[in-house]
């Protein structure tokens, strides 16, 4: 009898929590559902790598213009208004992909959803937080990780079977279009609000800074998500340029894989790790990411000159882990060095390299690559990277990061 009539509370209690989550996969795989696609646009348009790379990294300046002003609406105006609305503007800006004519409105295009993405993600991440049944923090933390890895890899691996049996480049837009507004439909019936929202101004500009004592430690996170947001910003940018230039595999889904293969990989990792609870301090964790994404990006560059698929993908898999531990880590040095009072500001910084790192490195392949080809690009960018990743090992070994995960 108690069990019967607990049930619908216990429903009803996961319910709001769910919604939250879908909001937040149907967005982030809105933002991988494109990388399939841009080379259909440049063939449509007759546009260089370089102007679609410039499509894509618009996505990022509209997430960091939404971190920076309207980042933390939700703490003012609560958490349902702000996902409703950042819901809407999303599903404008998937009308906009699925009818743009041209590059320039497929850029504003991108910009407005980045700009919908960044609203959404930051109320996303505290509704979590404050609706999981059980109160559980750590728990709602690896959700909001592992739904953001793994809904951009789907995303984009789904887009990409789609165009694969000629569904048609647009259909993947209409179809999140329609599934933003189940979305928000979810998020009406069992809104997500549990407390009162704080008055203040709709639009707040998020100090940036980064207090003298810690910046050995944010340089050394900041090295981290250099290095994994660059590898995991070219495969989305520019993974199937690459792995049909390097290795004559033309399929849409090659991206989707790829990207699967990177953003998917480090999402298991990321709460496999949680889960196993290792008793390894932060600077040992550094290095073993480092290692894991320099080797990786080394051995994917390794089969794209020897025209061997499977050597590269393997370099992607063991990429996925560095990017997954990277991340991670970076993220837990920030939290853990900044002071409780600046920690906003000191992430909000952290953040802005991030987006920084996802797409200004793609633009610069894609310039390498219109001048000397793919395979110089490839190199130069595999290069860089184990330079950033033995900089940020050597900095947290004279740093001597020493707390535990």
């Amino acid at each position: 009898m108690s069990t019967q009539a607990s049930s619908p509370k216990t429903r009803n209690r996961w319910l709001p929590y769910v919604g939250v989550v879908f909001a937040l996969f149907v967005a982030l795989a809105a933002s991988g559902a494109p990388s399939p696609t841009y080379v259909d646009f440049q063939k449509l348009w007759d546009l260089s790598p370089l102007a679609l790379t410039v499509a894509y990294s618009a996505y990022s300046g509209g997430v960091i213009v939404a971190l920076l002003t309207i980042g933390g609406i939700s703490d003012r105006i609560g958490r349902t208004p702000v996902l409703v609305v950042s819901l809407l503007i999303l599903s404008a800006s998937l009308l906009g992909l699925a009818t743009a004519p041209n590059l320039w409105l497929l850029i504003i295009a991108r910009l407005v959803q980045g700009l919908a993405t960044g609203m959404l993600t930051g109320a996303a991440s505290a509704a979590l937080a404050e609706t999981h049944p059980h109160g559980d923090a750590t728990a709602a933390a690896a959700t909001n990780s592992m739904t953001t890895s793994l809904a951009i890899a789907i995303g984009a691996l789904v887009s990409g079977t789609m165009l694969d049996i000629n569904i048609g480049l647009r259909i993947p837009f209409y179809i999140l279009f329609v599934t933003c507004l189940l979305s928000i439909v979810l998020i009406l019936v069992a809104p997500p609000d549990s407390r009162s929202a704080k008055a203040g101004r709709l639009i707040s500009i998020q100090h940036l800074s980064v207090p003298s004592r810690i910046r050995g430690e944010f340089a050394v996170a900041a090295l981290c998500v250099t290095a994994s947001w660059s590898v995991g910003g070219l495969y989305l940018a520019l993974g199937r340029t690459m792995a049909g230039s390097l290795l004559n595999m033309y399929a849409h889904s090659t991206s989707g894989v790829v990207i699967l293969a990177v953003q998917g990989v480090g999402s298991v990792v990321q709460f496999a790790w949680i889960r196993a609870n290792p008793n390894i301090s932060l600077q040992h964790l550094v290095y073993i990411g480092m290692l894991a994404l320099g080797s990786g990006t080394t051995l994917t560059a390794i089969g794209a000159v020897f025209m061997t698929p499977w050597i590269a993908v393997l370099g992607a898999f063991i990429s996925g882990v560095g990017f997954g531990l990277s991340f991670m880590v970076g993220t837990k040095i920030v939290t853990n060095s900044a002071p409780d009072k600046q920690l906003s500001e000191v992430l909000a910084a952290y953040f802005v390299v991030a987006y920084f790192a996802i797409s200004v490195p793609s633009i610069g392949v894609s310039f390498i690559i219109m001048r000397m080809g793919a395979g110089i690009a490839f190199a130069v960018f595999t290069f860089l990277i184990c330079v950033v990743c033995a900089f940020s090992a050597l900095i947290a070994h004279t740093k001597s990061i020493s707390s535990n995960y």
